[in-house]
């Protein structure tokens, strides 16, 4: 507690925002290559990896040319266009010679999201909670080779969930688990804070029909709950004050890791999360956890679903840097890009910055995105001298 509170003195008082901004400013850019893959871009504030881009400002990796990578363009997958028009560029547009020789200049790849487009999330100019047909997305065989390729040169790669789970194929998804040494168990979930199917209008629809499906029509939810959804479409739900005590999940992290990278305790996550199972390449600092009551240790027991399992995967070989987050941990609508100007900002923002909100994302964003991705880019990987 002593340490926090110093960390913010000296960033209020002997770093205030002025000389925090002419320590970034004085600071040596660094060029770097990082190859962004997003499928899921539905408008161009690309909230699904604005928050890295961020983050690479704030640490001053550029494009090789100098410039600020700009989230509106540089990435790879689906680029939104008026009128409904679009444009795809991504590994898969690249020819066999090409794609290899981006993999030969690239310093970092993310995978930040692969779920992809729908045609009425598309067509309708915003989203909607039902299911229909695909127009793009999912991990291709292009991106495997691209990343088989990356991991044969110990170049970096981060990953995230929507990375395996659907509409990513079978053969593709098996390549992928093979080369990154972790399995889905085929479980996804979210919580939501209202149940209720006709008052919360960012409930699923599908995630309702399927219930009602397998359940002789029956949806008997109101409060707030965990759905589990199974690759093979099983819907299994966990209700608070039924099954579980009020509230989304929370991620722990161990004592040492979070002393280490500043991060709380505990922290509330209310979004999207696949459960993976990680092989021996990686080391687990931070799980999630669902509590539960009875009733949701039966239900969780009967579906082999753990009520603890991996949320943050480190490689435990510098020369083989992959990590995996199993969340939608990018997925952030940061706007205040002044901040990202400001030396030391990941050390207090935790503390200065956020919500007092748990369930507002960026909360997520600064007290635990921010400190652990910067982490990562600055100690975690080791950078080859340049």
């Amino acid at each position: 507690m002593l340490r926090k509170l110093i960390y913010i003195l000296l960033w209020l008082v002997l770093l205030s925002p002025l000389w925090s901004w002419l320590v970034w400013f004085l600071s040596p850019a660094q060029p770097r290559r990082v190859v962004v893959v997003d499928k899921t871009v539905l408008n161009p504030s690309a909230r699904e990896h604005a928050a890295f881009f961020w983050i690479l400002k704030h640490l001053k990796w550029t494009r090789p040319d100098g410039k600020f990578y700009d989230p509106a363009v540089d990435y790879l997958g689906f680029f939104p266009g008026e009128n409904f028009l679009y444009e795809v560029h991504d590994l898969d547009s690249l020819s066999v010679a090409a794609r290899d020789s981006l993999a030969e200049q690239t310093d970092l790849a993310y995978f930040t999201d692969t779920y992809g487009i729908y045609t009425l999330e598309w067509y309708r100019g915003t989203e909607v909670t039902e299911r229909s047909s695909l127009i793009y997305g999912g991990l291709s065989q292009a991106d495997v080779q691209f990343l088989q390729h990356l991991y044969r040169q110990g170049k970096p790669i981060v990953a995230e969930f929507n990375f395996l789970a659907s509409p990513t194929p079978a053969s593709v998804r098996a390549a992928a688990e093979a080369l990154f040494q972790f399995h889905w168990s085929g479980w996804t979930g979210r919580y939501f804070n209202s149940l209720d199917s006709l008052s919360n209008p960012e409930l699923p629809r599908w995630v309702v029909r399927l219930y009602k499906k397998q359940h002789n029509g029956q949806w008997p939810f109101t409060r707030g709950g965990v759905v589990f959804v199974h690759l093979n479409e099983t819907i299994v739900i966990l209700e608070d004050e039924r099954d579980k005590p009020e509230g989304p999940p929370v991620i722990e992290t161990d004592d040492a890791f979070r002393r280490k990278v500043h991060l709380p305790a505990e922290i509330v996550y209310p979004y999207w999360f696949d459960i993976v199972e990680p092989g021996a390449l990686y080391e687990v600092p931070a799980h999630y956890r669902i509590a539960t009551m009875p009733r949701g240790d039966s239900l969780l027991a009967h579906y082999g679903i753990p009520g603890r399992f991996p949320a943050v995967l480190l490689s435990r070989q510098p020369e083989q840097p992959i990590f995996y987050f199993a969340g939608d941990f990018a997925d952030n609508p940061i706007t205040v890009n002044f901040f990202a100007k400001l030396w030391g900002i990941e050390r207090v923002a935790g503390w200065v910055l956020a919500s007092n909100n748990p369930m507002d994302p960026q909360n997520f964003f600064w007290r635990y995105y921010l400190p652990l991705m910067t982490h990562i880019l600055t100690e975690k990987i080791h950078w080859p001298s340049r």
